[in-house]
């Protein structure tokens, strides 16, 4: 008989490593706290042994939980995921799939949830669920008062269907509303813009990259090798 004190080596090879299980990204539903919109906490949620996330919510009041929203469409898989946001989520240490983010709007019940088909939103209760920018998008937020989502594509800075910037060059390094590797991988900072409280304004970064000396990774662990290119930053370059 095999000693129940022991853990197989593929329980430690395994993602999620077991007994790993929490809630993440914990938040108030905005809203005045009346009959209709009561106080409620959600949070993202993964069964046991599973990285597929949905989303779930705790009533204060009377301690009750239930699943407040699946995902809409396939959900996150990596799959499905450009390169450039499997990138972001590497330097996020993000793993999650399904519902893998989410954001309420800082002063109205209005829910958003990116996906790899586009940015979704739904009312306070989890109803209504609309797809509110078509095709794969980096960095959505929400302006304060949820009427508005600005997000990043190609490089340019968008919000809801209007392009703001217009001088970005992507083949070369150069992006508008994107923070540059340096921010995210050693600042964790993953943001590039930030909208202003009445939801009027938005301040954006511009990077520009093409100075740094571009630096192969050789993937050689398949059958066929592959060579990744990134512009890395090293001392002295």
């Amino acid at each position: 008989m095999a000693d129940p004190s022991s853990i197989p080596i593929e329980e430690l090879a395994r993602i999620p490593a077991p007994g790993t299980s929490a809630p993440v990204a914990v938040a108030f539903r905005p809203g005045p706290g009346e009959a209709d919109s009561p106080p409620l906490v959600t949070y993202l949620l993964a069964p046991p042994d599973s990285l597929d996330r949905e989303l779930h919510a705790l009533d204060p009041a009377t301690g009750e939980t239930r699943r407040f929203l699946e995902p809409p469409g396939a959900g996150v898989r990596e799959e499905a995921l450009s390169r450039e946001e499997q990138l972001r989520r590497e330097r996020q240490r993000e793993m999650g799939l399904g519902i893998s983010r989410y954001a309420w709007a800082e002063s109205a019940p209005v829910l958003m949830l990116p996906q790899p088909d586009g940015v979704w939103l739904a009312d306070a209760d989890g109803a209504n669920v609309r797809r509110a920018v078509e095709g794969p998008v980096l960095d959505p937020q929400l302006s304060p008062d949820g009427r508005r989502v600005a997000y990043v594509r190609d490089g340019e800075l968008w919000v809801d269907d209007r392009r703001f910037t217009h001088d970005a060059d992507p083949a070369n390094a150069g992006t508008n509303g994107l923070a540059e590797f340096i921010a995210q991988e050693e600042m964790g900072r993953s943001e590039g813009f930030w909208v202003s409280p009445d939801g009027t304004l938005v301040a954006y970064e511009q990077a520009d990259e093409g100075h740094i000396p571009i630096y192969p990774i050789v993937h050689q662990g398949t059958a066929e090798w592959s060579v990744e290119e990134h512009r890395y930053p090293f001392p002295g370059k």
